[in-house]
Formats: structure tokens, C-alpha cells, sequence
């Protein structure tokens, strides 16, 4: 099971999410300009290591765009909040109740064993930069135990 984070917004939720080790973070292309997007994501780079950096956008050229440049690995289209395919590493699958699961209520989490993908939408920031990492804490203490009980 991979668990993607989005959006990610900031450095402090990247390395915090990278020390969870989710899978993949992804960044939503069209809150910033081509220019802001890739010094972004070069500091993402730079600051983390282990999670994928995924891209998505309105625009599925914007996302193809910095996986040909080799600055994502993959991109989820079409954008939020409809989710449907998946594409990492050039292998595409679509999405669907059988294989993921989008979470954006952390406190009511019921996962099966035999999703492939959580992927989470990252909140909680109380001013810009400053997150209640408690709340996400949560979270993922929520995800291991829904886990635990499908077992």
C-alpha cells in the first residue's frame, strides 16, 4: 500500500512527511507560476529524500512538461477533487473504490489491506507554514490501526 500526500504546500510538511515515509508527495502545479513550480520542486529535491514527487494540474501538458524535464516522476490527473489515473515511473492506472481511497476527513478512516493507494489531503496549517503536527500525527496513527483491525 502507498500513501500520497497532497497538496504540499511547503518545505516543513515535505520533510515531515518524508520522515512518515509516504510514498509520494504531490504538488498542485497551477498555485504557482512555471518559474515558482520549479524552484519549488528543486528544494523539495534538495530537502527530502525517499517520497516520489508527483505533479498535478487542469493541464495534463503542464504535467507532462516537468516529467520530461525529470523533475516529477509522475503526475495524477485529471486535478483535484476527481482524482482518476495515476501515472508514476510512465505506468499509468486509473483509480478507482477497488484501489484507493481519498482521505480528507482524518478522523474517519476505514481502510482495507488490499488498497493500493491512500492518498491524503494535507491540512491542518494554522497560519502559513505552521501546521498542528498532532493532527497529523493522527492521522497516520489513524491509518496504521484501521490497518490493524481489516486484518
Amino acid at each position: 500500500m502507498k500513501i500520497i500526500a497532497y497538496p504540499i504546500q511547503d518545505l516543513t510538511i515535505a520533510r515531515y512527511l518524508a520522515s512518515q515515509e509516504v510514498y509520494a508527495f504531490c504538488v498542485n502545479l497551477d498555485q504557482r507560476d512555471q518559474d515558482q513550480n520549479l524552484q519549488f520542486i528543486s528544494q523539495i529535491r534538495l530537502w527530502t529524500t525517499g517520497p516520489k514527487i508527483l505533479v498535478y494540474s487542469a493541464q495534463l501538458e503542464k504535467c507532462q512538461s516537468f516529467i520530461s524535464d525529470q523533475l516529477a516522476y509522475g503526475y495524477i490527473f485529471p486535478a483535484e477533487p476527481s482524482f482518476q489515473s495515476i501515472n508514476i515511473d510512465g505506468e499509468t492506472e486509473f483509480l478507482s473504490s477497488n484501489n484507493s481511497i481519498l482521505v480528507k476527513d482524518w478522523n474517519n478512516i476505514l481502510i482495507s489491506s488490499e488498497l493500493q493507494y491512500i492518498i491524503i489531503q494535507i491540512t491542518g496549517e494554522q497560519t502559513v507554514g505552521i501546521y498542528d503536527f498532532d493532527e497529523l500525527d493522527q492521522l497516520f496513527e489513524n491509518i496504521q490501526t484501521s490497518l490493524k483491525e481489516d486484518l
